[in-house]
């Protein structure tokens, strides 16, 4: 698996001592290491952000039904989750690493993310998501800048990110009082997984709860495939060059 690099002409030399190789298909370096290594090339990962979560082997959409808070209208709304990842942050001027195989569990674990900038998502899930379902950017005032979100099919209202991914009610929570009412939840939802060859940086916000394992145990999950490939797996080129 590659790990692609966001590498200034400026520092090339630098990254090719380091091992990175360049890609003249994709222009750009890349390299192939464990992931125990990533806090080598940290700052061409990171691009100046406080935290990047690189997702490995899949990537998943998550929908599923919720009321809107201006018309009552039942809405489809997405999500997007991931399963095996390293996610790199800097603390104190520090690089920290997480890995998602140190949470131990005899349960796959699918940890719901999202975020609200159209550019940190690849465009070949970008096309996907916005031929599927009602998302588009719209101008924020709390935010003041503009946000990609999901938006009622019914009378168009902007569903805010709290309101479809952290609110109690929302159909992506795993809390819930019993296991019975998980499952019930969980089983409303549509999973459709994506399999990847390349290690992927995203700029992703992803969650973290004790019930993520209800996700891929309950819900209905499909496979997606986003390139032409006979086998389905996306590489890094098949997510983010379109013809």
């Amino acid at each position: 698996m590659s790990l692609y690099l966001n590498v200034p002409f400026s520092q090339k030399e630098e990254a090719k001592a380091l091992g990175a190789k360049w890609n003249p298909g994709v222009k750009k370096w890349y390299v192939n290491c464990s992931c125990e290594d990533y806090d080598k090339y940290a700052k061409w990962l990171l691009n100046g952000n406080n935290s990047v979560i690189v997702g490995m082997d899949e990537i998943f959409i998550v929908d599923g039904k919720m009321r809107c808070w201006k018309c009552g209208s039942l809405t489809t709304v997405f999500g997007l989750g991931l399963n095996n990842f390293v996610r790199l942050f800097d603390y104190d001027s520090k690089i920290v690493t997480e890995y998602s195989h140190e949470f131990i569990t005899s349960h796959s674990l699918l940890r719901l993310a999202y975020t609200d900038k159209i550019d940190c998502i690849p465009p070949a899930l970008l096309r996907y998501i916005e031929s599927n379902y009602n998302v588009r950017n719209q101008y924020s005032k709390s935010k003041k800048r503009v946000v990609f979100a999901n938006h009622c099919e019914k009378c168009k209202a902007r569903l805010g990110n709290w309101y479809v991914y952290d609110r109690q009610e929302s159909p992506f929570c795993t809390e819930a009082a019993n296991g019975r009412e998980l499952r019930s939840r969980m089983e409303c939802l549509n999973i459709k997984c994506i399999a990847i060859c390349d290690e992927i940086p995203l700029f992703w916000k992803c969650s973290y709860t004790p019930n993520d394992y209800a996700y891929l145990e309950y819900a209905n999950v499909e496979t997606l495939s986003l390139t032409q490939k006979k086998d389905g797996i996306a590489s890094y080129s098949d997510l983010y060059l379109i013809d």
